[in-house]
């Protein structure tokens, strides 16, 4: 506090706001900053011509003239072709005149050239037609191994089952049997044998008829509290009464003293 105290003259009250002001203000100013590079605009177009400018020598410039009158060349021409074969527009007649001239010539007329020349070559089947109803065909007998008794018998069986009723109630056999019958089977001799059950029956009828509840079956003791507290003080010794006054003034002094300690840092002693 002291050394407080001996610096209050010597501050400057105008210099303080100052810089209060100048720190309140750079405190409140942004510290983002979104590029700082110089931005030049320049198109692709405008790029290629500088480079055309100044980056290709007289050989290059010609090289690539040379270049782009072959990629135009190959750009303006058709890429696919229909009908490369040569047409021979020729009928069959001429042809087999032709052909037939030509073995003339060699001395010779060949027969598988000349007979096809001088007929039609048009042919509307070749096979033997077969004029038969189908009906008459299947009167035919053509041959067969079918067992026509057998077959008459799956039929047979086919139309049994279509004509019998398909819905089925209870196919399982009934036992009539009752529970009583059922209970009484063949058991050996010793099983209906019971001998004397006059005295087991009245034991278990004496049973049912006896009381099965117990009620009260602990022993009263007929005592009040200010007899059990006489004979708790009859069973003291005189030295644990003594003992017992001097507890409870020990017990006294102590609830009677304060316990709560303020301040018990040595330095303040």
């Amino acid at each position: 506090m002291e050394d407080v105290a001996s610096k209050i003259g010597s501050y400057d009250r105008g210099k303080m706001v100052s810089e209060l002001r100048n720190r309140k203000l750079a405190n409140t100013k942004t510290s983002i900053l979104f590029g700082n590079d110089s931005v030049e605009y320049l198109s692709d177009a405008h790029s290629q011509q500088k480079n055309v400018m100044h980056g290709f020598d007289i050989e290059e410039r010609k090289s690539q003239t040379a270049r782009n009158k072959d990629m135009k060349a190959q750009l303006t021409r058709a890429n696919f072709s229909l009908g490369d074969e040569k047409v021979d527009y020729e009928t069959t007649a001429r042809a087999g005149l032709r052909a037939s001239a030509e073995a003339g010539q060699l001395g010779k007329t060949k027969p598988t050239v000349s007979i096809p020349a001088q007929k039609s070559s048009i042919d509307f089947g070749s096979e033997k037609p077969n004029y038969k109803s189908v009906a008459q065909d299947a009167m035919c007998y053509h041959g067969n191994t079918n067992d026509f008794s057998k077959m008459k018998d799956e039929v047979t069986a086919l139309k049994t089952h279509l004509r019998r009723h398909q819905i089925s109630m209870g196919e399982e056999k009934v036992d009539y049997t009752s529970d009583y019958r059922r209970g009484y089977k063949n058991l050996p001799e010793e099983c209906y044998n019971h001998g004397d059950r006059k005295a087991e029956l009245r034991k278990v009828i004496d049973e049912t008829r006896r009381c099965h509840f117990s009620l009260g079956d602990d022993k009263t003791e007929y005592k009040s509290n200010t007899h059990r507290a006489q004979e708790g003080v009859s069973t003291n010794s005189s030295e644990d009464i003594l003992q017992s006054i001097a507890n409870a003034k020990k017990l006294k002094q102590q609830l009677q003293r304060t316990s709560f300690v303020v301040g018990f840092d040595p330095e303040y002693e």
